[in-house]
């Protein structure tokens, strides 16, 4: 029998409706089971279990295994992204970078004069005392160590209570026999005295004399920044003024030298050829216990009494200073290590200069803040450190750090005081104080 003309597109037809109904089919199927995952599960937890209490039961009656139980899965570890990475911020002091750079200068090579210099350092036997010289003699090793082909030379400590202490073994010392006639309760007025006796008694090999104190940290490598024979190098003060007190000065000016000529500086930082400190010092001395003994000199200069005794002196026997802004910072007054140079427009400071890292940190004064890094002068602060408070013993190291907004760039950055409380802790670690 002859098929129809249209078979092929009925039969099509057919063959797509079919498919169609297959597809619908397979999805009810699906869709059925997915529902059905839950019950599913179920039903096999149901069965597991009963599985599981009656392999229990038979393995209760059945001799145990030699073999362990294989032990539990691992637990999947916790996934999480990986953290962004740290920006290392070049102003903030708390960074990697920072403390591997120390931008206060620590690792710029010093200039090399070959004119070596001999530190010296004075002290008594107070406590208060032997614990900051620790760390200043501490921090010229390291110096020193770095580069050693620099300019420093020697170290002495002028130790002018009269009798030897436990860091006789420690560090170089000279003991100084104190004032004949006692220091009238001002214990730096020993000083001047120890300094001529050192002189007298010890030749050092250096030509040139550093002077510095206790509370002086070296931050910089240091460099002969005298610039002659003839010219020492000095940090000038705000508060050494003669012109405030002329009355005063010219009562003791024996030569009549021009004030202009009295520079604004103790004896300390100061470095200067150790032929022109051997005439200071008998004079220096001098001055220091007629000024003492004056009322109107106690009144006007008062704790300073003996850095206008050195001022006086040195200008007395024509010596000059060039001052060096950049010799010392003082915290908290001072909060970045990189100094404005003064130029030529002020008598006695360095001309032509350029802005520098400064050499030593000063911690004389008190530093207070709130712990939110607000500077509180003239009032005790929730955090604070002012070396006075430890006057009969070591501080209990290390060293609360300062509010870390100090740290921080900011209007409340002070990098000097955190770098000194993180200098202190360093050095007390070092020394195993």
């Amino acid at each position: 029998m002859a098929l129809p003309r249209s078979f092929p597109l009925l039969f099509a037809t057919f063959l797509a409706s079919l498919f169609c109904v297959f597809n619908i089919t397979s999805f009810f199927l699906s869709s059925s089971v997915r529902n059905s995952g839950v019950v599913l599960s179920r039903a096999r937890l149901v069965l597991k279990s009963s599985a599981s209490a009656a392999a229990s039961s038979s393995a209760a009656s059945l001799p145990s295994s030699s073999s362990p139980p294989p032990p539990p899965s691992p637990p999947l570890p916790f996934l999480s992204p990986p953290p962004p990475p740290v920006k290392d911020d070049p102003l903030d002091f708390t960074s990697a970078s920072a403390r591997a750079k120390r931008r206060y200068g620590e690792n710029i090579k010093p200039r090399v004069t070959g004119r070596k210099f001999h530190t010296v350092i004075t002290a008594n036997n107070a406590k208060y005392v032997e614990w900051q010289t620790r760390i200043a003699y501490h921090y010229w090793k390291e110096m020193k160590a770095k580069f050693p082909d620099s300019d420093v030379g020697g170290f002495t400590r002028i130790l002018h209570g009269g009798h030897k202490d436990n860091l006789m073994d420690d560090i170089p010392t000279y003991v100084a026999k104190p004032l004949p006639g006692g220091n009238m309760g001002y214990v730096v007025l020993d000083r001047p005295y120890a300094f001529v006796q050192w002189l007298r008694d010890v030749d050092i090999e250096e030509d040139y004399i550093f002077m510095t104190e206790p509370d002086h940290i070296l931050v910089r490598p240091l460099e002969n920044l005298a610039p002659s024979e003839d010219v020492g190098a000095a940090f000038p003060f705000f508060y050494i003024n003669v012109k405030q007190f002329e009355s005063t000065v010219q009562r003791f000016n024996d030569k009549g030298v021009p004030l202009e000529d009295m520079a604004p500086i103790g004896n300390s930082p100061v470095i200067l050829h150790k032929s022109k400190l051997k005439e200071i010092a008998p004079l220096w001395s001098d001055l220091a216990v007629r000024l003492k003994q004056d009322g109107q000199a106690v009144k006007d200069f008062g704790w300073v009494l003996e850095m206008y005794a050195f001022s006086i002196a040195s200008a007395q026997v024509g010596i000059k200073y060039e001052l060096r802004l950049d010799f010392m910072v003082q915290p908290p007054w001072d909060t970045q290590f990189l100094r404005k140079c003064v130029g030529p427009s002020e008598q006695g400071y360095r001309e032509n200069c350029q802005d520098e890292h400064v050499w030593i940190l000063h911690y004389t004064y008190g530093n207070d803040y709130t712990l939110e890094g607000e500077f509180t002068p003239g009032k005790y602060g929730a955090w604070r450190f002012d070396k006075r408070s430890y006057m009969a013993t070591y501080p209990a190291f290390p060293l609360e750090m300062p509010p870390k907004q100090l740290a921080l760039p900011g209007p409340k950055q002070n990098v000097i005081v955190w770098t000194l409380i993180e200098k202190l802790n360093e050095a007390a670690k070092a020394l195993n104080i």
